[in-house]
């Protein structure tokens, strides 16, 4: 935390060291407390280029516009968390539900920081089949509500809207009432909305199916 808020003023480098928490008053509540820390800061950097690697969905462009940074500017941690997540948000929508992607830093003699974004998007999914576990009525007002049809790119965003716009479903079911069971190797997703715990299609439900791991690389 209090690494965070140094890089968040153009420290990228500080060193945090002995750090210690004493309660000021032990009888309060809450505790009010006196942290200590050694704390080197570095020398003060900015933002330099911005790099992608690992990128088909989206151009570099596009990515590069999700980040609030412009070249020159004080370098702050939050802002690349705020790209990330801009980042995110590009990609749910399209059916990249196993997007992973890591960020590295790069200091240079100048006092800049490179930026570069290492994106495994993985499968473009799209629906797969939906099962209800509910009475026969419901069930089928529920399917017609859904309007994720069958093979259509899978919106990762789409359930949370479903439950939030649906007049059909009882109060007590929310998000923990829906299961998504991936197919890696068919880019298909199931949708699994559970309202009725009792239903004996539970007994046997779709399981996930992983993508088996090779050595290619980009």
């Amino acid at each position: 935390m209090i690494r965070a808020a140094f890089q968040d003023h153009g420290f990228a480098q500080v060193e945090v060291e002995n750090t210690t928490l004493k309660a000021a008053d032990t009888l309060a509540i809450p505790k009010p407390v006196t942290v200590k820390a050694d704390i080197t800061e570095g020398p003060r950097f900015r933002f330099g280029a911005i790099r992608f690697t690992g990128n088909r969905a989206f151009s570099d462009a596009k990515l590069r516009a999700a980040f609030p940074i412009k070249k020159g500017d004080l370098f702050k941690r939050s802002k690349i968390k705020a790209g990330l997540a801009e980042i995110q948000k590009l990609y749910v929508p399209k059916g990249y539900e196993d997007l992973v992607f890591e960020p590295g830093i790069m200091f240079a003699p100048t006092g800049t920081v490179g930026l570069t974004i290492a994106i495994s998007e993985g499968p473009q999914y799209h629906m797969g089949e939906l099962k209800i576990y509910a009475k026969k009525e419901e069930s089928d007002r529920l399917a017609s509500a859904w309007s994720l049809q069958s093979g259509m790119v899978f919106d990762g965003n789409y359930p949370e809207k479903f439950l939030d716009g649906s007049h059909s479903l009882p109060p007590e079911v929310g998000e923990q009432n829906i299961v998504l069971v991936r197919n890696c190797p068919e880019a298909s997703i199931a949708v699994l909305l559970i309202v009725d715990q009792t239903d004996a299609g539970l007994q046997n439900p779709p399981k996930d199916v992983k993508c088996k791991k090779t050595d290619n690389t980009d």
